[in-house]
């Protein structure tokens, strides 16, 4: 009996130790998921980078207001304040990142290929 006592209360104490499960969904202006996003809680190792279809999942072990950042290559990097407690979902969009150049050089050199044994 003392040990289920104590297994149980070891079980809720880890539970409450996990944090809240943050999960969501970052998408581009066409509504198309994007991947390797990296989404994180500023200041904290809380975090995770979405896969293939724009799903992130990641343990949050603060609660309150709290600064999420997204970024990406190609996308403008996002810092967003968001509550934990009040939504564990979230979605987000990010805008595409233009890049321009003032000029490109291509250069290529003459490569020779002899058959000669």
């Amino acid at each position: 009996m003392k040990f289920l006592l104590t297994f149980f209360l070891l079980f809720i104490f880890s539970v409450s130790i996990s944090g809240q499960t943050t999960r969501g969904k970052v998408t581009n202006q066409k509504h198309q998921g994007i991947s390797d996003v990296n989404i994180f809680m500023a200041g904290s190792y809380d975090g995770s980078s979405s896969d293939s279809t724009g799903q992130f999942q990641f343990s949050a072990t603060t609660t309150g207001k709290q600064r999420l950042v997204l970024s990406c290559v190609g996308y403008t990097k996002q810092e967003l304040e968001i509550e934990i407690r009040d939504r564990l979902y979230f979605d987000f969009v990010m805008v595409s990142k233009s890049n321009s150049f003032e000029a490109v050089t291509v250069r290529a050199d003459q490569i020779s290929v002899s058959n000669q044994s």
